[in-house]
């Protein structure tokens, strides 16, 4: 699995840096690929689960909720894809 810019700023504490990444990918892949494309959705959860890790849940569901839903067009609401982030969403909300 490839490791983006924003990915390392994040595991290295610099969240702010990374959350500007963030944001600004899913504007790239909705511009390149549609606004359903599952490209985006991958964005979407990137952003959406460090906006969770910095306390942001209200911003954070917004882009998970969009996440789960182009995934349940594109692959179907029982699909591994939509279990396995449903699961992770779960997971880090404990």
């Amino acid at each position: 699995m490839a490791c983006s810019p924003a990915d390392v700023m994040w595991t290295r504490q610099d969240r702010a840096s990374a959350e500007k990444r963030y944001r600004r990918a899913p504007s790239i892949d909705e511009l390149l690929y549609g606004p359903g494309d599952p490209e985006l959705a991958t964005d979407l959860v990137s952003l959406g689960l460090l906006l969770k890790d910095m306390g942001q849940n209200a911003a954070a569901s917004g882009s998970l909720n969009r996440a789960v839903a182009i995934y349940e067009k594109a692959f179907g609401t029982n699909s591994p894809q939509v279990r396995q982030l449903r699961e992770t969403i779960g997971s880090r909300g404990r």
